[in-house]
């Protein structure tokens, strides 16, 4: 565990709206389940929003939590980016993996009503870790009224496994059913 205030850097400043020599507070921490090392976390949160941060050790289990208990922060929702990589070196040894073993990698941006608040980076053994997401129900209307206006630029794009869906079909406001698991295309009859 290591936790500094230090200058953002770049690609924070890109992210938050941050000049040259703001600060953010820096956290590195290491996330272990049964004794093995499952995670390598890094943390930037904007200082402003959160003066005189501290924060134990012994805090670490869920940094959310304690900034909604101790600091009233409030998390609204995030963006986040999940991919595989390549376990390097460094992650490597304080993973105890084999260098090259696979690794999820998640970046994501968290946001408070004022805007982005957070930027985190872990690196996650990826054979110790399952990944559960929760999606909530959709409004079809809003769900069908951006597929219509958007349905040109749709037909451009969109492959499916028969190839391109929209060489000689007709996609209607009628095409565009609720599916399972997402939006299902009915090739319109002629």
């Amino acid at each position: 565990f290591a936790m500094e205030k230090i200058p953002a850097p770049v690609f924070v400043r890109e992210i938050f709206p941050l000049k040259n020599g703001d600060l953010v507070y820096h956290i590195q921490r290491v996330q272990c389940a049964d004794g093995k090392p499952v995670c390598i976390l890094e943390n930037y949160l904007m200082a402003d929003l959160i003066s005189g941060f501290s924060m134990a050790e012994s805090d670490c289990v869920s940094l959310y939590a304690c900034l909604e208990n101790q600091y009233g922060i409030i998390l609204k929702n995030a963006v986040e980016h999940i991919s595989a990589v390549s376990a390097s070196f460094t992650q490597s040894q304080i993973l105890r993996v084999p260098v090259n073993a696979p690794l999820l990698h998640s970046k994501r941006i968290t946001y408070t009503e004022h805007g982005p608040f957070e930027y985190s980076s872990l690196y996650v053994v990826a054979e110790r870790y399952e990944y559960q997401i929760y999606l909530s129900g959709r409004d079809w209307a809003d769900i069908n009224r951006f597929h219509n206006e958007n349905i040109e630029n749709y037909c451009e794009n969109a492959q499916l496994s028969e190839g391109k869906i929209c060489n000689n079909d007709e996609i209607t406001k009628t095409g565009w059913q609720k599916g399972v698991g997402g939006i299902e295309y009915r090739q319109k009859k002629v």
